[in-house]
């Protein structure tokens, strides 16, 4: 029978089939994080945050047995690096540094990882990892390997390895991958360890057993599920219910067979059900179980002659294998995904909408896709699987930083049960409930005058403050070149504030021009009680030249859905309510709108009327300190010019202690989202209440990198600015300007980080 293009690019071969050659070989960009929303909306009660980035090939995540505060991420390279929980900061030196002796080509290098149940009384944990070279093939040897941490409990020591087992390579590619310690009863000390068929197309061959192929046979460590017993030297026997046990002729490590590259596997923790993500060929994807209820195992999974459900169409004539049993789960190449991914049945305790899903996923995603990972969810129960969903885009782009998810390399779990996911560009992100203690992400200006929504925010459970403005009239800030702070309404503190500090009101003033030159402004209600605020485009009442002098004021939601609109302010329904807040402005052609808001992300929008153009100044207040939901996030777009032009955003900060702020000036990545003219080069400077000079920044690295790193909100172009700053509880404002006074549109944001 005709066969599929079979030359695939390395793109698809390399990765997406087989696991292997990841980027080593040069053949993958790295995939460039954007503003883009996402395509759907978040769903209310999942989100995905990133927790650390700039690792080299992330594979793995797991921690020891109990340990809550770290997780180890393994690198293909040969490293092991820890993340400190909750602060998300990387130890700069290594756990494990196995550089020199692991592979550094195609497919091999560190590929699974795991801890000794006893680790906390033993210090042992294991690593399988395969080198280029050795073996009877000169292909590489995979390798599982104990090793024991230091006296330091961050560094283990690397003279401490001890070699488990081994299993010469035909090809480099489809090794010793996962590796892990069941749960079930009477099963304690055995070691599982998922091993490839040992590369090749089709499991055919030099190096590979005729007939059927390294997965079929049983005289081959290859192409299966092993399980030994681990002893107290490291070196291990044979559980004596495995099905091979005490043969002469048949490997009796193995435990079950018939499989081409189980790459990742888990055990349900309260079952010990064994779930087994299986990458296919060419056609399907399979996910399989071997169940607890047959501890002795001797599955086959049919591989080379199945490939999910149905017979491999390059061996059409070969009789699928009698006793060869079905997955509860296969999707094919063209709509669903390329590499499936294993994942976790998920039993941790804080996100409630994953109760009962297993959560896995696939590296590229689907053949007519962008090459990006999914992730996906899977009802199980009792041996079978149904309702699969896809949910990538539920968590990607992350509301905090907009962060995508490059091609997915694994799961992991921590020491708690939670989800952890890697990707190809160096990420690790943890699937979360929503709310979230996690800062504020940024609403996404849109390239036209209707906004494209913000993306939805994290609420924060931790409380935050949110002020009551007092009635003072809000002027703008100095038009001078170092002007002073928009003097904003100095707000009074409600009598029973629910947070001890957090951004009372926040604005933002430029020039307004036509199309998509108007001023947009984004800002974000977290929490979770609804909160009242008042928005304001004001013009007339500034004391420049060539201010706004009708400005009409639009609110939207998350869903770019207009929600309020006002032209002049005397003319709205809430006149009154507006006259009693003190924030009525003072001539009658500016706009205000107060509404009560539920926890999200809104927009709104100032232009002229009938076109008109000038200066204008847009202003969000909190009119409510004593709710649990505050101004967490402000974010506001226009084109910058120069001398009183350039764009002036202001913040107040209400309490009594001091927080911690980020200020970005973004420019070049406005391109990422079609916006044409962007500013090349913003410069950010950051001014007390007297217009004073705090700090400056042109490029962010030049100064702060790794404390803004570490926040998650850094920029992904170095010539975009930020600054991060503990401000004491006052008036602020921030400036944005072209270097060389050039122009250009710009984004000015302000997160409240915390506490």
């Amino acid at each position: 029978m005709q066969r599929k293009n079979r030359n695939k690019s390395a793109y698809t071969r390399s990765f997406a089939c087989a696991i292997r050659h990841f980027v080593s070989t040069g053949v993958l960009p790295i995939l460039a994080f954007t503003l883009t929303p996402p395509a759907a909306s978040h769903a209310a009660g999942i989100e995905a945050v990133l927790v650390a980035s700039g690792f080299t090939i992330p594979l793995y995540v797991c921690a020891p047995p109990g340990d809550t505060s770290r997780i180890f991420v393994a690198e293909q390279g040969g490293k092991i690096m820890i993340i400190n929980l909750p602060s998300g900061t990387v130890n700069p030196t290594p756990f494990l540094d196995i550089t020199s002796e692991v592979g550094q080509g195609q497919g091999t290098g560190i590929l699974g990882m795991t801890f000794d149940p006893d680790y906390a009384t033993n210090g042992h944990f294991y690593v399988s990892y395969t080198t280029d070279f050795g073996g009877v093939f000169n292909q590489g040897v995979s390798h599982v390997a104990r090793f024991t941490v230091s006296a330091n409990p961050d560094v283990a020591d690397p003279a401490s390895e001890v070699t488990v087992i081994t299993a010469d390579q035909p090809q480099p590619g489809h090794d010793f991958d996962w590796i892990g310690f069941s749960p079930r009863p009477g099963d304690a000390g055995n070691l599982y360890i998922c091993s490839g068929d040992g590369g090749s197309e089709e499991d055919q061959g030099p190096g590979h057993i005729e007939p059927g192929g390294n997965a079929q046979s049983t005289q081959t460590l290859l192409g299966k599920i092993l399980r030994i017993h681990i002893e107290a030297d490291g070196t291990y026997t044979i559980p004596p219910n495995n099905p091979f046990f005490g043969s002469q002729t048949q490997k009796p490590e193995i435990f079950t067979y018939g499989l081409r590259n189980p790459f990742r596997a888990s055990f349900v923790l309260a079952t010990g059900d064994m779930l087994i993500g299986d990458v296919g060929q060419d056609d399907r994807e399979e996910v399989d179980v071997q169940s607890a209820s047959n501890p002795g195992g001797g599955e086959n999974y049919g591989w080379r002659v199945r490939e999910g459900f149905i017979q491999n169409p390059f061996y059409p004539d070969d009789p699928p294998p009698p006793n060869a049993i079905d997955p509860i789960l296969d999707y094919d190449h063209q709509t669903t995904g390329q590499c499936v991914i294993g994942g976790y049945l998920y039993h941790g305790s804080t996100v409630g909408d994953l109760e009962g899903l297993y959560v896995f996923g696939d590296l590229f995603g689907p053949e007519t896709g962008n090459f990006s990972g999914h992730v996906f969810t899977l009802s199980y129960l009792n041996g079978v699987g149904s309702d699969f969903q896809d949910i990538t885009s539920q968590l990607f782009p992350t509301k905090v930083g907009g962060y995508e998810l490059g091609p997915l390399t694994s799961l992991g779990e921590d020491g708690s049960g939670e989800i952890y996911l890697t990707d190809l560009n160096g990420n690790v992100f943890k699937i979360t409930a929503a709310p979230t203690p996690t800062p504020t992400p940024t609403p996404t200006a849109t390239p036209t005058p209707t906004p494209t929504p913000t993306p939805t925010p994290t609420p924060t459970p931790t409380p935050t403050l949110t002020p009551t403005p007092s009635p003072t009239p809000t002027p703008s800030p100095s038009p001078s070149a170092s002007p002073s702070p928009s003097p904003t309404p100095s707000p009074t503190p409600s009598p029973t504030p629910f947070f001890p500090v957090q951004l009372g009101n926040i604005s933002a003033r430029l020039s307004v021009g036509t199309n998509d030159n108007v001023l947009i402004g984004g800002f974000i209600v977290t929490g979770t009680q609804s909160k009242q605020v008042i928005v304001r485009a004001l013009g007339p009442s500034l004391a420049l030249t060539g201010v706004l002098s009708d400005p009409v004021l639009e609110l939207h939601d998350s869903t770019g859905s207009t929600i309020a609109t006002n032209d002049d302010w005397q003319e709205s329904a809430n006149k009154q309510a507006i006259i009693d807040a003190g924030l009525a402005p003072t001539n009658d052609k500016e706009s205000a709108i107060l509404m009560t808001l539920e926890p999200g992300a809104y927009t709104a929008i100032v232009r002229g009327v009938s076109g008109t153009t000038g200066v204008a100044l847009v202003e969000v207040y909190d009119l409510d300190r004593t709710v649990d939901s505050k101004l967490a996030n402000i974010s506001a777009r226009g084109f910058v010019q120069t001398g009183d032009d350039v764009m002036i955003g202001g913040v107040i900060i209400l309490g009594d202690i001091d927080t911690d702020v980020l200020v970005r000036a973004i420019g070049p990545e406005l391109a990422d989202v079609g916006v044409d003219g962007v500013l090349e080069d913003p410069i950010l400077e950051l001014h007390d209440k007297d217009g004073a000079l705090i700090t400056s920044n042109d490029d962010w690295k030049e100064s702060q990198q790794s404390q803004i790193e570490a926040t998650g909100l850094a920029p992904t172009d170095d010539h975009e600015s930020a600054i991060l700053a503990t401000l004491s509880p006052d008036n602020y404002t921030a400036i944005v300007r072209g270097k060389n006074d050039t122009t250009g549109v710009a984004l000015v944001e302000v997160y409240n980080i915390g506490p």
